[in-house]
Order: C-alpha cells, then sequence, then structure tokens
C-alpha cells in the first residue's frame, strides 16, 4: 500500500509539473500575437493592402499599410473572440464528456492550427484568420482541463489553479521567442512545424497523466488515473460515478468555511449572492461552484469577457481614424471602465460582514 501511494503521489507531482509546462509554453500564445505581427510583415502578409503615397511639394513618395494594420488586428479580435466564447460550448462538452475527449479536441484544434500558420504565405494571408482562431480555442480548452489539476493538492488548490492562469498569460511570450528566432535567420514555417510536433507530447499527457472522466473534489482516498487506474479501489469508482453525474459538491462532502456557510444561508433566501459570483474570475469558479457545472459556468464567464472583446477592432479603428493615431481618449474611457469592477468586491465585503452579524445575533 505504501508503495502505491508513492507512486500516486509521484503521479500527482508530474501531473502539476507537465501541467504547468504546457500552459507557459502552449495555452496562451496567441496572445502574443502582437510579436508575430513583425514576422508576418516582413514576410509580406497583406502586403497587398498597402498603398504608396505621393509626396506634395517634391517630398519623397510613402507607403500607407494602415489596412494591412486592420486586417491584423480583426485577425486578433476574431481569434481572441473564439478564445471567449467557444468555451461556453467547449465548457459543457468537458462537463459532459470528460477530460479525455476534449483535450482530444483541443489537440486536433491546436495542431490544425500551427499547421495553418506554418503553411500559409502572403498569398494565403486569409489562412490567419482559421489558424489564430484554431490555436486560440485549442489553448483554452488545455487550460480548461488542466485547473482541475488543483483537486489533487486540496491545501494548495486555489495557489495552483492561479498559477495555471499565470502561465496562461505568461505564453504569450512564445511568439516573442518566434519572433527573435526569425530574426536569426530561422524561418515561421520551422517554429510552427516544432510546436505541431509537440502535440504528442500533449497527447502522451492526455493518456499517461491525466483521468478519462473528471479529477473530483474532494479527491478521495488513494485515486488515481492514466495507464494504472484500474488499480483504483471501488469507493474511487463511485465517487468518479458521482462526479459524472453531478453528485460531487464540495460544501456537502467537505467542512465548510466561513464563506461557503454564508453562501448556503444565502441561498435559501435567494439566488442573488450566486449570480453575482458568476462574475468571478474562473480560479474563484472552480471553487465556489459544484465542480460538476465547473466547465458551464467558466464558459458563461468566457462567453461574457468575448463580447467584450469585440470592442478591440472598433477602438482600433477610432483611434486610426477620427482621433488620428492618438489613443489618450479611448485609453481614458477603458480605465474609467475598468474601475466598475471594485463594485463586485466591495459588494462581496458588505454582504459577508452582513451575514457575519446576523450570525452573530443568531448566536446570542
Amino acid at each position: 500500500m505504501q508503495g502505491l501511494e508513492a507512486g500516486t503521489r509521484l503521479r500527482y507531482r508530474l501531473t502539476l509539473a507537465s501541467g504547468m509546462l504546457e500552459c507557459l509554453g502552449f495555452a496562451g500564445v496567441v496572445f502574443g500575437f502582437a510579436s508575430l505581427v513583425f514576422v508576418l510583415k516582413e514576410d509580406g502578409y497583406f502586403s497587398h493592402l498597402c498603398v504608396s503615397v505621393p509626396g506634395t511639394n517634391g517630398t519623397k513618395t510613402t507607403t500607407d499599410c494602415t489596412m494591412q494594420d486592420e486586417q491584423f488586428s480583426l485577425v486578433f479580435t476574431v481569434a481572441s473572440f473564439l478564445n471567449n466564447f467557444m468555451t461556453l460550448i467547449n465548457g459543457y462538452l468537458f462537463d459532459r464528456f470528460g477530460t479525455m475527449v476534449t483535450r482530444l479536441l483541443a489537440i486536433s484544434l491546436y495542431t490544425t492550427g500551427t499547421i495553418l500558420v506554418a503553411f500559409s504565405s502572403a498569398a494565403y494571408s486569409e489562412l490567419l484568420y482559421p489558424a489564430l482562431s484554431c490555436i486560440a480555442v485549442g489553448g483554452i480548452l488545455l487550460l480548461l482541463t488542466n485547473m482541475q489539476v488543483g483537486n489533487l493538492f486540496s491545501s494548495h488548490r486555489s495557489t495552483i489553479i492561479t498559477l495555471y492562469n499565470g502561465a496562461f498569460d505568461s505564453s504569450s511570450a512564445v511568439f516573442l521567442i518566434i519572433k527573435v528566432l526569425h530574426e536569426q535567420g530561422i524561418s515561421l514555417r520551422s517554429s510552427l512545424l516544432v510546436l505541431s510536433s509537440c502535440s504528442v507530447i500533449h497527447l502522451l499527457r492526455t493518456f499517461l497523466l491525466m483521468p478519462k472522466t473528471h479529477i473530483p473534489y474532494p479527491l478521495p482516498q488513494h485515486f488515481t488515473y492514466g495507464l494504472n487506474c484500474r488499480k483504483a479501489n471501488t469507493y474511487n469508482v463511485e465517487q468518479f460515478e458521482r462526479m459524472k453525474n453531478g453528485g460531487v459538491i464540495a460544501s456537502q462532502e467537505s467542512p465548510a468555511e466561513p464563506e461557503d456557510q454564508a453562501q448556503a444561508q444565502n441561498s435559501e433566501n435567494g439566488t442573488q449572492p450566486y449570480l453575482c459570483h458568476i462574475f468571478r474570475s474562473g480560479c474563484s469558479s472552480s471553487i465556489n461552484f459544484p465542480a460538476c457545472h465547473f466547465g458551464k459556468l467558466y464558459g458563461l464567464l468566457m462567453a461574457l469577457s468575448a463580447i467584450i472583446s469585440l470592442l478591440q477592432y472598433p477602438c482600433f479603428a477610432l483611434v486610426k481614424g477620427a482621433l488620428h493615431g492618438d489613443p489618450f481618449l479611448v485609453d481614458a474611457a477603458l480605465s474609467l471602465l475598468s474601475l466598475l469592477v471594485f463594485i463586485h468586491p466591495l459588494y462581496v465585503l458588505i454582504h459577508c460582514r452582513k451575514v457575519a452579524r446576523q450570525r452573530e445575533d443568531n448566536t446570542q
């Protein structure tokens, strides 16, 4: 039994480390698209949209590539929109069919996207639209399936989920590395083919270091997965089935924290606190809601952010056009809108203090 426990702990750690590398090196690369634009411009993508502007009073002719810049901006807007909005559908698939099916879909989309970029050219610049969209959707799916790894380490669950999200954002540096390599003479095709070949690693991790369905929370004793998952005891299998059917709810099977008790008490009086919690980050959603609904709630969260992301292109067009390249007014407006995010944490603070006072009054 001790040997089994040691092997299980090792598998947990390998899953954690490999998941961190997966998020850091692949999941969010699309958000480094600004670095890739330099490479694409050098290779002539959308260069046919650049026009020559004759000079006045004998000055030299200049080249106006505003339309080219707008195309690159539109490519990123479409990709980032689908990255968020498709999570609503993919979250349901994750809840319904489990980790393996979702990861196979993610790997297929990601590989398709990297291959499309690798074999695109200036003559087929439009391939960037499906390519970047596939990379974006595949990447967010990899993050979605990895966030449950925090369930393996209950005492560090929130920390791990936060680290994975940070690694996802940091992976935007991959396209910066590709830009530097391109300056050293390594072609874009070669770099993207290397990324495509890494899908083999994702596949191995899917079958060896990830569960077929989900990682339940709270974690059953001696829970295992991968090739040796048949060695799991009957209790683990029962927990797995409960998870699949929506029966594992952390607040029911683990000692309730003060915040959880406040949520439970207020759920009897109405659903308003839960509606407010929907607008939290994905990290908090995976903690405050039943695990069987995590994919759908996280998808809803991302779909709402997708609607906001559609403002990127009109803002870019506004700066380039009516504002003559001066982004001050747009930046000021967005900064004021950003202040609205303080409303929810203030509401939660006031609400929790109110519940705490009610609890104290009831105990007296």
